[in-house]
């Protein structure tokens, strides 16, 4: 892959915008890593694992310098190439963002909580336990209960930043790769 930035040349319609194109090489043979752990086998053997960590890596080390951020590294978004050694191939940049060096704003609970960082996937946990916490109160209060026993919780309005939670996620999809599944959600 390869990061392609082009400044338009200066006119009215531009105001110093910058177009950022990602250039991807053409693959044939592959499949998501998803399918792959679902259809073709629970996990990859040692050597095949070792290549795939060696193209998932040093892939975001190319993408963060470059002041991009995936945001959305999960088993479904990641290519499986078969040859040998097998390829892996960082895919769908639907959520990527350009951090212009100050980091990427993820706001809890989007992109995928199996795949997400431990303060993120928190955060999001605190946000459902609040609003469940919310809709008790109003059910009692409603039934003409009392709620003083209950103390309502507070949202946790955070939101993060950086390539951590780009390369928690790649050492998640690797604990998958490995025959592991990541910790779900109640």
């Amino acid at each position: 892959m390869a990061v392609v930035r082009q400044q338009p040349e200066r006119d009215e319609g531009a105001q110093n915008r910058l177009y950022l194109f990602l250039v991807f090489p053409f693959v044939e043979g592959f499949i998501t890593m998803e399918d792959y752990l679902l259809k073709v086998a629970a996990s990859l053997g040692a050597d095949d694992f070792h290549s795939a960590a060696e193209d998932l890596f040093p892939g975001l080390a190319y993408l963060h310098p470059q002041e991009l951020m995936n945001r959305d590294l999960k088993d479904e978004n990641l290519l499986l190439v078969r040859s040998r050694p097998i390829r892996l191939l960082i895919i769908d940049f639907g959520l990527a963002v350009a951090t212009a060096g100050g980091g990427a704003f993820i706001q809890p609970g989007s992109g995928n909580d199996l795949f997400g960082s431990p303060n993120r996937m928190a955060a999001a946990w605190k946000d459902q336990k609040a609003a469940a916490r919310r809709e008790e109160i109003q059910a009692r209060e409603e039934a003409g209960e009392s709620s003083d026993d209950l103390v309502p919780l507070p949202e946790v309005r955070r939101v993060f930043s950086g390539p951590g939670y780009d390369l928690f996620a790649a050492g998640q999809a690797c604990y998958e790769l490995l025959g592991s599944k990541p910790l779900e959600r109640e």
